[in-house]
C-alpha cells in the first residue's frame, strides 16, 4: 500500500472484513505499508476488496518464496 498511513490501511482491512486473511499490517515507512496475508490468501482478491476504500492509493502484490 503506497500513499496511506498504517491507520488507513488497518481501517480498510477491517471495513472489508479481511481480519482473518491479513496477519498484520507492517509499516515500511510513513506512507508505505505491507499487508502480510495468510498462506492460501489470494492477494489480488484482497486488493479488489480494499481498493475502493483506498481510492488514489497505489496497491500491488508480490510473493516471497516459502523457503529460503
Amino acid at each position: 500500500v503506497v500513499g496511506a498511513d498504517k491507520t488507513q490501511a488497518e481501517t480498510a482491512v477491517r471495513a472489508a472484513g479481511l481480519q482473518s486473511d491479513i496477519v498484520k499490517v507492517e509499516s515500511l515507512s510513513l506512507f508505505v505499508q505491507s499487508l502480510l496475508c495468510k498462506i492460501g490468501t489470494d492477494a489480488p482478491g484482497v486488493i479488489a476488496k480494499i481498493g475502493n476504500r483506498l481510492r488514489g492509493i497505489g496497491l500491488s502484490s508480490y510473493r516471497t518464496p516459502a523457503k529460503l
